[in-house]
């Protein structure tokens, strides 16, 4: 049955109205049928932590996973034209964020050592959050057969940002 709705501006507003807007056959249901997809893979490599654990799938093309640290994030991004693990220093107080990345900073030899990667590391000067993430280019949200790859890249990465940050973070007490 099709809920009646009404036009006003242009606007349509239906007579049972709730947040989830139509996608069927947009990039909202793409995305959302990929972090279906990848979430339980990304939960079972997290078991024990927790990171991950209530986020469901979205139609956004990130999913948070959280840390204990109130503001700091672990974001997993699929885009058409790579993917990205992401650890977000973003509380309110950008003095905040900016004590976590040079504290960070100061560890990175040893942190891209344990990971044996190169690690991007974006300290955001002119906004308020910083960021130090990985990813890998040449995979597409669009191309179902990279899936796999993707799913793989963000559990793996997520944890092993979580395993490698965690600690130092937790150090800061904040």
């Amino acid at each position: 049955m099709i809920a009646p709705f009404y036009v006003y501006n242009n606007i349509k507003y239906g007579e049972n109205e709730s947040d989830e807007e139509e996608i069927i056959g947009t990039r909202y249901e793409l995305r959302k049928r990929y972090w279906t997809y990848a979430l339980d893979n990304i939960k079972r490599m997290h078991e024990g932590s927790g990171s991950f654990i209530n986020v469901n799938p979205s139609k956004d093309n990130w999913v948070n996973g959280y840390m204990g640290i109130s503001g700091f994030h672990i974001s997993c991004i699929a885009n058409y034209d790579g993917a990205r693990v992401e650890l977000v220093l973003g509380k309110a107080s950008k003095e905040k964020n900016k004590a976590a990345y040079d504290h960070l900073i100061k560890h990175k030899n040893e942190i891209e050592e344990v990971l044996n990667i190169a690690l991007v590391w974006a300290r955001g000067d002119d906004i308020k959050s910083s960021k130090v993430y990985c990813q890998i280019e040449n995979v597409s949200i669009n191309n179902e057969t990279d899936w796999t790859q993707m799913s793989k890249f963000h559990a793996e990465w997520s944890k092993n940002l979580y395993d490698v940050f965690v600690p130092l973070l937790n150090e800061l007490q904040m």
